[in-house]
């Protein structure tokens, strides 16, 4: 009889365990062997690509995850379910979670996660350093550039104006940031010190000593603090109109035809909304881009909804008008974006489509 692999054995030992986890002893034993088989096999696949990795030495508690409601929850519960190196809790101990997921942005959540640029050793005496030497003067000065939309200036949506800098730098400075090539002639200085062990020299016993690096310091959150640039209508429109009028280009080459209506049937952007609704081709937009129809509009709520929640699409102007002067919803004043609706949309098998799209950023 073949002799059976490692990855073999750790099986069969935890499939004999999986038929009775009754005894919590052998459920501690059972979770230790599927930690030591997914070991083995992370071995086994950096080896068949001639990869080596320096797994922890010794068996590390659990992360800890929290998952509330929310956009795919089920999805994300039932994935981290299977991964038996993470244990599942109450919202409660959330400070000592590695992996949190609410419906809703938490403000004390955003405000325990540190910088990872922060967490370095020394970084704050480098930080101190540079300000010192740099100042408090800023290389972005900013300036609201939607002045007639009070809406927009509380929730501080800027556009960068960028300052002139000089793309020469001094004689002295030169030097000073030169770095030798390898003809030069060697810094005997600098080479003494290396020889002696100056420069990031380790100790036998530190050299021996096998840290056991895990990522319980890290926190994981779903949410990501000034959200709102992204995720309300008013302020991606804002955000997309500075950023192509900041590379010189037209808008609405890019998005649909936009009116932010804050003031009901009496703002100016309204009025401008009824000349393009009564006569659809004087707009230079509709007639360039025939393919958005000159009949639909979709008609959003500017802040404070989600999940498509409050969003109408109308052709007829006494309902868009009645839409717009609902100007107080649920004690806070609301605002509209009102949209040019494409009426010959991109179709895949007759249907109308969309592309989600899920990203991760560090901070």
């Amino acid at each position: 009889m073949p002799k059976l692999t490692n990855l073999e054995n750790l099986a069969q030992q935890i499939s004999k365990l999986a038929k009775n986890l009754a005894n919590p002893k052998d459920k501690d034993k059972f979770l230790e062997l599927k930690e030591k088989y997914y070991r083995e096999f992370l071995i086994k696949i950096n080896k068949s690509n001639g990869a080596q990795t320096n797994f922890p030495s010794a068996s590390f508690a659990p992360y800890k995850y929290y998952i509330g409601k929310g956009n795919n929850s089920i999805l994300v519960r039932a994935a981290l379910k299977t991964r038996f190196w993470w244990s599942m809790g109450d919202f409660e101990e959330w400070n000592d979670y590695q992996f949190l997921w609410t419906q809703w942005k938490s403000n004390k959540i955003l405000d325990k996660i540190k910088p990872f640029k922060d967490s370095l050793p020394g970084t704050n005496k480098f930080k101190d350093e540079f300000r010192s030497k740099a100042g408090d003067s800023s290389l972005l000065s900013t300036k609201f550039t939607d002045q007639e939309s009070n809406s927009s200036q509380d929730n501080l949506i800027m556009t960068p104006k960028r300052q002139k800098h000089s793309n020469t730098l001094s004689a002295q400075k030169r030097k000073e940031l030169s770095v030798p090539s390898s003809a030069s002639k060697p810094n005997t200085s600098n080479a003494s010190v290396l020889r002696s062990g100056g420069f990031n020299r380790k100790l036998p016993e530190e050299e021996k000593k096998v840290e056991n690096v895990t990522c319980h310091h890290v926190i994981t959150c779903n949410h990501q603090e000034n959200n709102f640039h992204l995720s309300n209508k008013k302020a991606i429109y804002y955000n997309m109109k500075c950023y192509y009028e900041a590379l010189g280009l037209n808008t609405f080459d890019n998005i649909p035809l936009t009116y932010h209506i804050k003031e009901g049937d009496s703002d100016k952007e309204f009025q401008r909304f009824q000349e393009t609704y009564a006569n659809p081709q004087s707009n230079p937009v509709l007639a360039k881009y025939p393919s958005f129809g000159d009949s639909l509009w979709i008609i959003k709520p500017g802040e404070n909804t989600n999940r498509g929640c409050g969003i109408q699409v109308s052709r007829d102007l006494n309902h868009i008008r009645s839409i717009v002067n609902n100007s107080i919803v649920n004690g806070h004043k609301r605002t509209y974006i009102i949209q040019k609706y494409m009426e010959k949309p991109l179709l895949y098998k007759s249907r109308k489509f969309d592309i989600r799209v899920y990203a991760m950023t560090t901070t």
